[in-house]
């Protein structure tokens, strides 16, 4: 898995805002968490048809991507690794700076 990959999919689904930094400059490891979550990003890409296909779409076609999954039959596991992503989001450190 890549990392421009790894960080489409966090930044997609927490973008940050004007206090936030996007996913990806959160703190989230982005080698470690993609790794405990490898059948959700593994689900991602094949629905995507691949890894960089998901990387070259633009920001709304990548939330249908992820939308799709989660109302599909491995929503679960989708909705496991969001609860994840936001948890570690939320209580990393470059955060509370």
């Amino acid at each position: 898995m890549t990392r421009g990959f790894a960080d489409a999919v966090l930044d997609t689904l927490l973008p940050g805002d004007a206090t936030l930094p996007p996913a990806s400059r959160s703190g989230i490891d982005a080698v470690a968490f993609p790794a405990a979550h490898a059948s959700v990003f593994a689900m991602i890409a094949a629905a995507a048809s691949g890894e960089a296909a998901f990387v070259a779409k633009a920001p709304d076609a990548r939330a249908e991507v992820l939308q799709a999954i989660d109302r599909g039959p491995d929503a679960p596991a989708f909705k496991a690794m969001v609860a994840a992503a936001i948890h570690d989001y939320y209580t990393s450190t470059r955060n509370h700076n």
